[in-house]
């Protein structure tokens, strides 16, 4: 049997993207600009100290000069212990980043907090990075969110992309799209290009705006145009899937492949090597498949991983072999929290392929992959409760796990929690309900959505 589908791998691909085009806060200049050229009241500091400041930059850009981290250090050094804030700052960004230096997250966040005493925001957004991701100091969110709010206040449009991702991903408050939404808009209009792409995530999806595919079109072009790859992936998997455009298989590739020449997008890697995998708009080629799998995943995608495990446990491209399957599923669990490996490890154990049948520990990595937020998974943990397989039947726990799936845009559990509508089934019988379920799962082609609709519109069973 396969494990999964393509249709189903599509939808993964899907929920990776919307998952990491909200992505793990990044450091940048607040305006975009070079560093070269923050602005800073350089009024009360000594001129030997701004002096120094900027002919570090000399040695560290190498302009005009042999570029030299070693002599550019030093100087900010000389003028970072005067006090001088930008010299701070660029202090916390060599040491943040490791360049010319070993890195070293405590010093970083050392130099970023001199600076943002000072009031001077890039510091401040980037010692807010710190706290989010645990990174030289411990954990906390609201300090983060509290450093932010300081250089959001002066105009930085990175701080501004930070609150929203903050918002969007429910980083130490509660998830809200709107608020989210709002912090990326006002940094879109500070010309923050990753804002752009996640903004036209959340009007793709509706999230926290009524949903719009014009508009999300519109920031995803405007930020590939600038050169955000993960805009270019976003293009791509739209023309793909027909989202909001005329399907194009061959814009879709340019997209794919123009995000991978930009940036080495991962999640483009991995749509583009499953178009390959299934001759979507391409001649069939899983050689090619399997080479952008295992680049991706040798540059840590857990997807990649998880793909070439597909490809083994399908037998495409390559002799079937679950054991083999199972191998790459676990080294994609080892490196990232990918839901599909999860789910796959399931099925394996589930019908006892490559190892000791067992639905109990099967049943186990559904559950694990769905509450990870995979429908594929929250669809079978939802029948495993339905039917009492590998899970006590429990039809108030299938409905919740199937409704999850359909909420996503699961086809099947759409179809699924319109007859339980119907039937009453783990829930009160609700015919409204059933209808409107059932007519979301016929719309996707769902035939026996139809024919249950039809049933219900007559009077019938």
């Amino acid at each position: 049997m396969h494990i999964l589908e393509s249709w189903e791998r599509s939808l993964a691909t899907a929920a990776q993207s919307a998952l990491l085009l909200v992505f793990v806060i990044v450091l940048s200049a607040c305006a975009g600009t070079p560093r070269s050229k923050n602005r800073h009241d350089s009024s009360t500091a000594s001129a030997s100290a701004v002096a120094q400041y900027k002919l570090g930059l000399v040695y560290y850009q190498g302009s005009g000069v042999t570029k030299n981290y070693s002599r550019a250090i030093r100087l900010f050094q000389e003028s970072a212990y005067q006090g001088y804030a930008p010299a701070e700052e660029e202090l916390g960004l060599l040491y943040n980043n490791g360049e010319g230096v070993k890195q070293d997250y405590a010093k970083a966040a050392h130099w970023y907090r001199k600076a943002a005493i000072q009031g001077y925001a890039e510091a401040q957004d980037h010692l807010g990075a710190l706290y989010t991701n645990g990174n030289g100091v411990k954990q906390d969110y609201a300090t983060a969110i509290g450093w932010f709010r300081k250089s959001a206040a002066q105009g930085c449009a990175k701080a501004l992309l930070d609150l929203g991702i903050t918002y969007d991903n429910g980083y130490g408050v509660k998830q809200d799209y709107k608020r989210a939404a709002y912090w990326y808009k006002r940094a879109v209009d500070k010309g923050s290009v990753y804002a752009m792409t996640n903004l036209g995530d959340l009007y793709f999806h509706g999230n926290g705006v009524e949903r719009n595919y014009a508009r999300a079109l519109e920031l995803y072009r405007e930020g590939a145009a600038a050169g955000d790859d993960f805009a270019m992936q976003a293009l791509g998997l739209l023309y793909e899937n027909g989202d909001g455009v005329t399907q194009s298989y061959v814009k879709a590739l340019r997209w794919y492949r123009k995000a991978i020449a930009t940036g080495n997008n991962l999640l483009a890697m991995n749509a583009l090597g499953l178009m390959y995998e299934y001759g979507r708009g391409v001649p069939q080629d899983t050689d090619k498949a399997m080479a952008l799998y295992k680049k991706a995943a040798a540059l840590g995608s857990a997807a990649g991983y998880t793909n070439v495990g597909e490809m083994y446990a399908n037998g495409h491209g390559v002799k079937k072999d679950p054991k083999a399957a199972m191998r790459w599923y676990e080294k994609s669990m080892h490196i990232g929290t990918d839901a599909v490996a999860y789910n796959n490890i399931g099925i394996l154990y589930f019908y006892g392929l490559g190892v000791k049948k067992s639905q109990s520990t099967g049943a186990r990595y559904f559950l694990k992959a769905a509450q990870m937020g995979y429908s594929g998974a929250q669809l079978r943990v939802g029948r495993l409760y339905l039917n009492g397989t590998g899970l006590p039947r429990d039809p108030r726990k299938a409905f919740v796990w199937i409704k999850k799936a359909a909420e996503q845009g699961n086809a099947y559990a759409e179809n699924e929690l319109g007859l339980m509508y119907k039937k009453g089934l783990g829930t009160s019988a609700n015919r409204a309900q059933a209808i409107a379920w059932l007519k979301k799962a016929a719309a996707q082609g769902i035939k026996k959505a139809r024919h249950s609709l039809d049933a219900i519109q007559q009077g019938g069973t």
